[in-house]
């Protein structure tokens, strides 16, 4: 995921004209950050993957993506993959290629066969190579170095090939998304977070700013 920077000097003056005390401030910024961090999560999870990646699993990237928090001592949060996958996200939100390891391959449908079994959520679960292996008979099969050929009509036709590496493109605006939603609600929760944070704070005798909260 791309940083996003903010200046503290424009949030020290933010909290000026509030009346916030200034040893409020980190606490309070940071809870902020955490609020638009797991809120931005929530976006790219729930909305902008399953609108972008026509998948059988499309809260795919729930079980994957963590967040690290920010604390007061410590302003910087993050969300990470936790795990290698298949297909790391980050290759979605990149583009690059996506490489097996060294003895194994990639079984890729071809272009027409891929249109022939072609399902709203992709390839059809019954048109997958283990399943076209398991119910071609043998005499219609051929498996080769090159690919995976089924006979049809008297000859064989390729519906798989394989392949060491396969490129994946730059489908999924992961970055982009990100860096809107955690600039757009960073601002939006700091002013009831500083508010919130001089509520609480030990002092009986600093008078609280009125401001409706956000």
């Amino acid at each position: 995921m791309p940083g996003i920077l903010f200046d503290f000097r424009e949030i020290e003056q933010w909290a000026a004209k509030l009346g916030v005390a200034a040893d409020q401030i980190p606490f309070a910024t940071a809870r902020a950050i955490n609020d638009s961090i797991f809120a931005t999560r929530k976006v790219l999870v729930d909305e902008m993957w399953p609108s972008v990646v026509n998948v059988a699993n499309p809260h795919y990237p729930s079980a994957v993506l963590r967040v690290d928090t920010a604390t007061k001592y410590h302003l910087t949060a993050s969300i990470h993959e936790i795990k290698e996958t298949s297909t790391p996200l980050i290759l979605h939100a990149k583009g690059g290629t996506k490489t097996k390891r060294k003895g194994r391959h990639f079984t890729i449908p071809t272009k027409e066969y891929k249109q022939a079994h072609r399902t709203q959520r992709g390839l059809a679960k019954r048109a997958t190579a283990h399943e076209l292996i398991a119910r071609t008979p043998r005499r219609a099969l051929r498996i080769t170095d090159r690919g995976i050929f089924v006979g049809e009509a008297g000859r064989l036709r390729l519906a798989f090939v394989f392949k060491s590496d396969v490129h994946v493109p730059k489908d999924v605006p992961f970055y982009e998304v990100f860096a809107t939603e955690m600039q757009r609600r960073l601002f939006e929760r700091l002013p009831s977070r500083l508010i919130g944070a001089m509520a609480t704070r030990k002092s009986t005798t600093t008078a609280m700013p009125t401001a409706p909260l956000l």
